[in-house]
């Protein structure tokens, strides 16, 4: 089976790299579908959208080249769609594909029916997102990172089936558990999520007083300026990279995930809770969608829901190596049986061949 795979973002972004690009290998090898990804977006020219450096006139070529493209499906046995064709919507892209039988399918990983979110505006030609029903009313399944975006999808779409992010399990070296010469806080993520990180930095600072402790972020961005620490904590930020990923999860004692308790929130996939898990340390997060799930048995970490209950987890962890130990060993376990792209691929290419099927059952009752 042939599928063309058409994105947004290269895969430099996170949610095409996760939802997308590392299945590209196991789907040829252990299902062979192959896929063709089309990101609307160089890299070259994602990094100055990043940077809030797009001009009209580049956005206006992409497009053109976007329409060309299109013209591909008709090689494809399947479409598959990650978010959207192009950032600037054009409904007319949608119909060259359904307007020929081609089957569709459409996937999202984020609550991008809600419209704008207002941190992660780089230019508001580049962001919208008011066709996703008919995204989803148009196509034949659609896959989601959660329930939350589930129960959405359904009011538009019947064929809704629930994937969550997942990855290599086998990249991620798990946690030599080392006594660290400081107890060490850490989380990772990037310049859109890192506003969260105020509900816990007072907390972090509090809990710290008097006692030996180190804080690495990974992935702020320009968000580091508003990042402040006590001048006793050792704070190290990093800029994200798989590298940098690789070497430093590991030398979490505990990883952090908070989130304000918003609509958009409550539709996130807990990417960074599943690389915790991946790693072999606990977490302490906010309990918001997905993370209230991962944390409602207490198996792979605890929920904190204010300042005094991230400072008692703090302690509790930082207290007792023992538990560390056996959270850990209990997330890696966790993360493997339910969240490693060797099965989640299963279920991406069961959705593919099924609605494959219905097309030719469709073609013989004609």
């Amino acid at each position: 089976m042939k599928v063309l795979v058409m994105t947004r973002l290269p895969e430099v972004d996170a949610s095409s790299r996760q939802r997308v690009y590392q299945y590209k290998e196991i789907l040829e090898k252990e299902h062979g579908i192959y896929l063709t990804v089309v990101p609307f977006y160089s890299k070259e020219i994602f990094l100055k959208y990043r940077q809030g450096k797009l001009s009209k006139m580049t956005l206006a070529k992409l497009l053109l080249t976007r329409r060309k493209e299109l013209k591909q499906f008709k090689d494809f046995d399947l479409v598959w769609i990650l978010r959207s064709l192009s950032p600037l919507e054009n409904p007319n892209f949608l119909k060259k594909i359904t307007k020929k039988k081609i089957p569709v399918i459409f996937e999202m990983d984020d609550a991008i029916y809600l419209g704008e979110k207002a941190n992660r505006l780089r230019t508001k030609i580049t962001r919208s997102w008011n066709h996703v029903e008919k995204y989803v009313s148009n196509s034949n399944a659609i896959i989601v990172g959660n329930e939350e975006l589930k129960t959405w999808s359904l009011q538009y779409n019947k064929n809704v089936v629930v994937i969550p992010t997942g990855l290599d399990i086998g990249s991620y070296p798990k946690k030599k558990h080392i006594a660290n010469d400081k107890f060490t806080i850490g989380w990772i993520g990037s310049e859109s999520t890192a506003p969260n990180l105020d509900l816990v930095i007072p907390a972090i600072n509090e809990f710290s007083k008097n006692k030996n402790i180190r804080v690495v972020f990974i992935g702020l961005g320009n968000y580091s300026s508003k990042v402040k620490f006590h001048e006793d904590i050792e704070f190290i930020n990093l800029e994200w990279s798989e590298e940098i990923q690789r070497n430093y999860l590991q030398k979490f004692d505990i990883g952090i995930a908070p989130l304000y308790n918003t609509p958009f929130n409550r539709g996130k996939c807990a990417y960074k809770v599943i690389q915790y898990m991946a790693t072999g340390i606990p977490t302490v997060g906010s309990p918001v969608g997905v993370q209230k799930e991962l944390f409602s048995s207490n198996e792979i970490g605890f929920s904190a829901n204010d300042q005094e209950e991230w400072i008692s987890m703090f302690n509790l962890l930082l207290n007792d190596n023992n538990l560390r130990l056996q959270l850990g060993k209990n997330s890696r376990m966790v993360a493997e049986n339910n969240f490693d792209v060797a099965i989640l691929a299963n279920k991406i290419a069961t959705v593919m061949k099924n609605i494959f099927e219905e097309k030719d059952k469709s073609h013989e009752n004609t």
